[in-house]
């Protein structure tokens, strides 16, 4: 268990250090920061209309959000245990919320949740 963890947050940094630096400096961005502390991740949906924040933390369980870009407005709040958090489509997040214990007859496919973000403004 430990070993597929540490394989995938390697996958996971990868990842996220090949994303763009974010140029927003809006609300979004902001209320992002107050919520989940100044060093959290920032990830907009394709079209720049949402914005997705990964708390980083070493805490066992970590806090995401979907903010609405327009006016700042979180869509979308959610803890998670340490898996990944990501864009699925322009409006959906993949997110891999991890057990504590893997049963013996699951595979981490098995607790990948798609999420529709709803209520955004396209």
């Amino acid at each position: 268990m430990r070993v597929a963890f540490l394989i995938l947050a390697c996958s996971c940094l990868g990842w996220i250090a090949c994303k763009p630096p974010l140029k927003l400096g809006n609300v979004a961005e902001s209320n992002a920061r107050a919520a989940l502390g100044n060093n959290c991740k920032l990830f907009p949906n394709t079209d720049s209309t949402l914005l997705l924040a990964i708390e980083v933390s070493d805490r066992s369980r970590l806090r995401a959000l979907v903010l609405n870009v327009a006016d700042g407005v979180i869509l979308f709040d959610r803890e998670f245990t340490p898996g990944y958090v990501q864009w699925h489509t322009p409006y959906e997040i993949a997110l891999l919320d991890l057990p504590e214990a893997m049963p013996a007859h699951k595979t981490l496919d098995d607790f990948v949740r798609i999420i529709t973000i709803q209520n955004h403004k396209p």
